[in-house]
């Protein structure tokens, strides 16, 4: 049988939230818990059951449900709990949170003795770390999708930009957004004119048989005009109303509603105001010429394109910790950039990544965005630089994506052994200066999306005062090589957040119209 230790370690080294709640059951079983439900936590108190054993496997409850007291982080007690079909007693329980913010539960169907009650307590700060983690990961990748079903949704929108007349535009409006939110229900209203349309509702639903905050829908239309998200304080006797999606057009006055909505779009702020934003379009469409609406559609796409962008890109980066201080830049050309890079620094090891995509602006950020994803997302290990290579070479040339590479520098450095492990696809060359020397660090690889290559990995040993400048050709437009090692030479002195600075106020002279993505990175040891 595996010991406590095995399982704690693959509890802490589980690659997913699924493998997390799996190894974390093992453990409570090793330990001798018999009957106990594992519980995820979404937005501080929903509780959805993810794992346990002989324990509760279906529903939805309010972390009060369970037992919390709003202040204690764990009980001993005794209550039942109903389940939609049975009920379980629940003994104790264990709340786990992470930068006050709850995480995961356990609750505990069997007396427990108080040093298994303390054991459970312990494990807390552990699982809420780590469930806090995997969930900011999945978060990231959620919001890559997300992204690219926004895209899809904005391109679909065009069906609502056809019709001629007002209000053709604003029942097709409302009969494509029902569709693409999967919403069981809809309607719009405009109440200064007594104009409804539905589907799933009578004109009287929304005066007497609808309700939010104790207000018939219409009433509370009138007093409330914005976009919004509603999905508590609804009561309604005919229906059973889980959420409903309020879009509001200031132009017409017509306030959109979609009842109990699903699916994979999820109605944010900015999609709520884009949503608005496209259905005001739709109906000024009526009187205006389509070419027109196409250009407001594509500078809508653009404006996305760049809010999501904007979020996987680390302008700055900052290390300082006992055996490296670290700074790296990355400025792009025009809106959104090509280039790519990320210093991931531990106890034990630092990984260190500069890349650049071919190309500038939207083409090359969309493929800036999927190299994020696949480096920090795939659960690698960061020792093995040539899994990562050969990861983001796979995918490049699995998507064909058309003589579109990337040039990189991926770099492992073990702060026991001191050795810096790397492999250079294409990339300029990295400099490691020492004493006042310079080593050259690259290879002869091809750049990555070209063709299947055994990627060479290469190792130096660091000391103590050395410093490393990694950087992309965005650099070189603006000095040679030879002279950017001087430069190194001159600043060497300074700390790394000077030296990058120092080195775009040097070299970039008009950033306005800057010619090439500059991104470069010191790493000081």
């Amino acid at each position: 049988m595996s010991s406590l230790h095995t399982l704690l370690s693959s509890a802490f080294l589980a690659r997913n939230e699924d493998d997390f709640y799996t190894a974390f059951a093992a453990l409570l079983l090793r330990r001798g818990f018999s009957r106990f439900t594992i519980w995820a936590v979404e937005g501080g108190t929903l509780c959805k059951p993810v794992g346990g054993m002989n324990g509760i496997e279906h529903g939805l409850f309010d972390i009060y449900d369970i037992g919390y007291s709003g202040e204690e982080l764990g009980f001993v007690g005794e209550f039942m709990l109903q389940s939609f079909d049975e009920s379980f007693p629940v003994y104790a329980g264990v709340f786990c949170r992470d930068d006050e913010r709850m995480s995961l539960a356990i609750s505990f169907h069997e007396p427990i003795k108080d040093s298994s009650y303390r054991f459970a307590l312990a494990l807390a700060p552990f699982a809420a770390t780590q469930t806090a983690r995997m969930k900011a990961a999945s978060r990231q990748l959620e919001l890559f999708v997300d992204y690219q079903k926004k895209l899809d949704f904005i391109k679909d929108s065009g069906v609502i930009f056809r019709p001629l007349s007002r209000n053709d535009a604003i029942m097709s409006a409302l009969n494509y957004f029902a569709d693409a939110f999967h919403a069981e229900a809809a309607c719009v209203i405009i109440a200064k004119e007594g104009f409804f349309a539905g589907t799933g509702l009578s004109l009287v639903d929304p005066a007497k048989a609808i309700f939010i905050e104790d207000m018939p829908l219409l009433h509370y239309l009138q007093k409330h005009t914005g976009t919004r998200y509603v999905n508590e304080n609804i009561s309604s006797e005919k229906f059973n109303i889980a959420n409903i999606f309020l879009v509001h057009d200031p132009l017409s006055e017509a306030t959109f509603a979609l009842f109990n909505i699903s699916g994979d779009i999820v109605p944010d702020r900015e999609l709520s105001a884009l949503i608005a934003h496209l259905i005001s379009i739709a109906i000024e469409n009526a009187a205006r010429h389509e070419q027109q609406m196409q250009l407001r559609i594509e500078q809508a796409e653009m404006e996305q394109t760049v809010a999501v962008i904007e979020r996987f890109v680390r302008h700055e980066i900052a290390i300082d910790s006992p055996s490296i201080c670290a700074h790296g830049v990355n400025y792009p050309a025009r809106s959104t950039g090509g280039d790519y890079s990320t210093i991931v620094d531990t106890e034990d090891y630092t990984f260190m990544c500069l890349a650049d995509v071919c190309g500038k602006g939207f083409s090359a950020a969309t493929l800036t965005v999927m190299l994020s994803t696949v480096i920090e997302l795939g659960r690698h290990d960061y020792r093995d630089v040539v899994e990562i290579a050969d990861d983001v070479n796979h995918y490049l040339l699995d998507k064909n994506f058309s003589g579109r590479f990337i040039t990189g520098f991926f770099a492992y450095f073990d702060k026991q052994t001191k050795l810096l492990s790397y492999v250079s696809c294409g990339h300029e060359p990295t400099l490691l200066m020492r004493a006042g020397e310079f080593i050259e660090l690259h290879s002869r690889n091809v750049p990555l999306g070209v063709l299947e290559e055994a990627y060479e990995v290469k190792e130096v040993e660091i000391k103590a005062g050395d410093l490393l400048f990694i950087y992309s050709d965005g650099v070189i437009e603006y000095i040679s090589h030879d002279s950017l090692k001087a430069q190194l030479a001159t600043l060497s002195n300074m700390s790394p957040k000077q030296i990058t600075h120092s080195l775009y106020t040097k070299l970039v002279s008009d950033p306005i119209n800057q010619r090439d993505d500059f991104t470069c990175s010191v790493i000081k040891f």
